[in-house]
């Protein structure tokens, strides 16, 4: 079994440590604890991916006429549009 804490260090008691070792109870073997500094969270390509695809979903739902002459007008209409609706 594999487990990770992220806990800052000033926050570390006797409580913690017997919370992060209460997962391997159950086990006969040694536990292995490996400490590392935290990075600071760097950007999310996933998440902002993520986030553009909920966008095109909600913009398939928009429908586009057929005779537009203006991309002004059809602009407009897609912010007039209620996307919570169904």
């Amino acid at each position: 079994m594999e487990a990770t804490f992220v806990v800052n260090p000033k926050e570390i008691d006797a409580q913690v440590l017997e919370r992060m070792l209460s997962f391997f109870v159950d086990k006969e073997r040694s536990v292995i604890v490996h400490m590392t500094e935290a990075q600071p969270k760097q950007f999310d390509f996933h998440q902002l991916f993520q986030g553009m695809e909920a966008i095109r979903m909600r913009t398939e739902l928009v429908p586009i006429p057929v005779n537009i002459g203006d991309i002004n007008e059809l602009i407009d209409s897609v912010n007039d549009m209620d996307f919570d609706q169904p």
